[in-house]
């Protein structure tokens, strides 16, 4: 597994850029601060880079979110560009799309960034021209996920490709998102890295749960179809008709959640659907097992906050889990209940097997998935690029 940060070609000779801001001045752009891993990591590096005395700014190009707070606090700049509205029809969207781009290249122009990174699809499109039209030197994207959601969007695929021509370098928090990014979207290895997310040090205190006689499993995902809700409920019946005492915790929200509810009252198997949450260090406390059940997946935050925590996993190996996970995890089949099933069978009755895995899973994560480290490795790349 090659390591985060790493270059594959050799790169071109790039365009002579202004003398850099002292000290260096970068934004930050991201469709909204919502409670989602992407504006997590987002605002962790934007505080990172803050707290290293870096000029920050960050972009909301729809709107702010909850996580805007945690950026007043340090005193970093928000830029709201109101892209679209949530209250009106798409087309009202669509009208005031010229003006709000016109905004944020004229803010983008007072502004004078030395860097702008630009994360998720409908952030980083506007912001890669609203960048080049405002002279900034140098203009990076970031890719937190699979790209499945383009598939069969062809036109969205070929604005993102004429985007990428205008790009200096994408960014993506697994090596398997990277390889996708270059054979989907055709982008040369040379403007290609790897930075793995990081996990806040809060994570890694989450302390030891005492044996309770119920086995919690725990998992983290909005509650979408690709995220295999439904192949882990499965797999939480055929244990609860085993005779396994267990209970399974769900965390996040979302349309399956009215599917998921029918299906757990129909199996019998004790479901909490505890919705959106904050505290996820309290719940991974009150935690047996972390399971993820994607059918696809990028880098997962939760499932590296879980590891932190010093947590045995257990999840699909689809995506980035793989790379994430190494030897630290159990991994199955994604959309195979059983599989999943027998897995957690046999983990639910190995104590010193749970004991292993946990250990594992922190050390792991202390060694590669560390915020600081995270924070360092960008700090390098954007000095490297300049």
């Amino acid at each position: 597994m090659p390591d985060a940060g790493h270059t594959t070609e050799a790169r071109p000779n790039r365009r002579r850029r202004r003398p850099q801001s002292n000290p260096p001045r970068i934004v930050l752009a991201i469709g909204t601060l919502g409670l989602g891993g992407a504006e997590g990591q987002v605002v962790e590096l934007a505080r990172g880079l803050h707290r290293r005395r870096w000029d920050v700014h960050v972009a909301t190009l729809i709107e702010v979110g909850p996580h805007a707070g945690a950026l007043e606090q340090e005193g970093i700049p928000l830029y709201q560009g109101h892209f679209r509205n949530v209250h009106r029809a798409a087309v009202w969207d669509a009208l005031a799309f010229p003006k709000r781009f016109v905004g944020y290249v004229a803010w983008l122009r007072r502004v004078r960034p030395d860097i702008v990174h630009a994360f998720l699809f409908h952030a980083y499109v506007p912001s890669v021209f609203a960048a080049r039209l405002a002279g900034v030197p140098m203009v990076v994207t970031g890719r937190r996920s699979l790209g499945n959601y383009k598939r069969g969007r062809r036109l969205a695929l070929w604005v993102e490709r004429v985007a990428n021509r205008w790009t200096d370098l994408v960014i993506a928090n697994a090596t398997a998102v990277a390889d996708e990014v270059h054979a989907e979207e055709r982008l040369p290895r040379h403007k290609l890295e790897v930075i793995w997310n990081g996990v806040p040090p809060r994570f890694f205190a989450v302390p030891d749960r005492a044996p309770s006689g119920v086995t919690t499993l725990l998992c983290v995902a909005n509650l979408i179809a690709y995220k295999g809700h439904a192949d882990l409920v499965a797999a939480a019946a055929m244990l609860a008709r085993d005779g396994v005492a267990v209970r399974l915790r769900l965390v996040g929200d979302g349309p399956e959640r009215g599917a998921l509810e029918a299906q757990a009252r129909s199996s019998g198997v004790p479901v909490e659907f505890l919705g959106a949450q904050t505290d996820i260090p309290e719940l991974l406390a009150d935690c047996d097992i972390f399971v993820l059940a994607s059918h696809q997946e990028g880098c997962s935050n939760s499932l590296l906050e879980a590891m932190a925590a010093g947590r045995p996993i257990v999840a699909t190996a689809v995506g980035g889990t793989p790379e994430v996970v190494g030897d630290a995890g159990v991994l199955v089949r994604a959309h195979d209940p059983a599989a999943m099933y027998r897995e957690l069978a046999a983990l639910i009755r190995d104590e010193s097997a749970r004991h292993a895995l946990a250990r594992a899973a922190r050390e792991r994560a202390m060694t590669h998935f560390s915020l600081d480290q995270m924070i360092d490795a960008h700090v390098s790349l954007y000095k490297r690029e300049d």
